[in-house]
């Protein structure tokens, strides 16, 4: 039986693609539509064709979108070395709990015939999913509302090029703006499962042993 955490981050992941990607596509027809000759693309003759079309489009479009939020994934980590080195305690209390988690991976996976997983995170979900279900889902629902933040930092940046340079000063500003918010808001979210997925492992083996 599907539980509600599972649909919600179902649920969000689909938003991640579909809604940067429909505005990403939106904006390229408006750019696109008066330079593409008739007989090369063939739009359908139903509303419905359309929408289709449109959701087809956007779910591609969309997935161009998460591969290319994927480099943020660095800017990420520049930032949280940076707010480590200036003794922010979010920062601090993740670096502490991925080195306890960094000893529990090498202390499980000591035997040299099984090589140690090379990522703290992958390996803490892996983990939390074989133990504890109500912990991998708060921990799925913190990624899933970063992914959405990534995708929506991209497409807010390139809507600056698309729609702030070719307008007012102020509405560039306003995306320049909501592009730094949503990056910021990625930021939080994605600082927040790792730290939350290490946290429920480091207690799990105080608990349990595992």
């Amino acid at each position: 039986m599907a539980k509600p955490g599972n649909f919600y981050v179902s649920m969000i992941d689909l938003v991640a693609i579909l809604l940067p990607g429909s505005i990403a596509t939106s904006l390229l027809l408006e750019a696109i539509s008066n330079d593409i000759p008739d007989e090369l693309i063939s739009l359908p003759d139903s509303t419905a064709g359309e929408w289709i079309a449109f959701l087809v489009a956007a779910y591609f479009v969309g997935q161009l979108i998460v591969l290319t939020g994927s480099f943020l994934d660095r800017w990420f980590e520049s930032l949280r070395k940076w707010r480590l080195a200036q003794g922010a305690i979010s920062a601090v209390d993740n670096d502490q709990l991925y080195f306890a988690v960094q000893i529990l991976k090498n202390k499980t996976f000591e035997d040299e015939l099984t090589p140690a997983p090379l990522n703290n995170f992958q390996w803490a979900k892996a983990v939390l999913v074989q133990e504890d279900q109500d912990a991998i889902s708060e921990v799925n629902r913190l990624e899933a509302d970063s992914k959405l933040f990534r995708s929506l930092s991209v497409i807010s940046f390139l809507a600056v090029f698309f729609i702030g340079m070719n307008s007012y000063d102020w509405l560039g500003i306003v995306l320049i703006v909501i592009t730094v918010m949503c990056f910021l808001r990625y930021y939080e979210r994605r600082l927040k499962s790792n730290t939350l997925a290490y946290l429920h492992l480091v207690t799990l083996y105080r608990l349990r042993g595992i």
